[in-house]
């Protein structure tokens, strides 16, 4: 498991939350690894994508 160590405060939008809360509970995890794993995605989805258009 990864040092969490840096703070970051966020403000997002209610449905956001719930959506995340309920994503985190459904697989187990905590919040903040359900944005880590998203996050993970958009990169290699965005290196993939930049890829493609060269």
């Amino acid at each position: 498991m990864p040092i969490r160590n840096k703070q970051l405060g966020l403000k997002v939008s209610e449905e956001f939350y719930w959506n995340l809360k309920k994503i985190s509970l459904e697989e187990r995890l905590k919040m903040v690894e359900v944005v880590e794993k998203a996050l993970d995605l958009y990169v290699k989805n965005r290196d993939r994508h930049k890829q493609n258009n060269t």
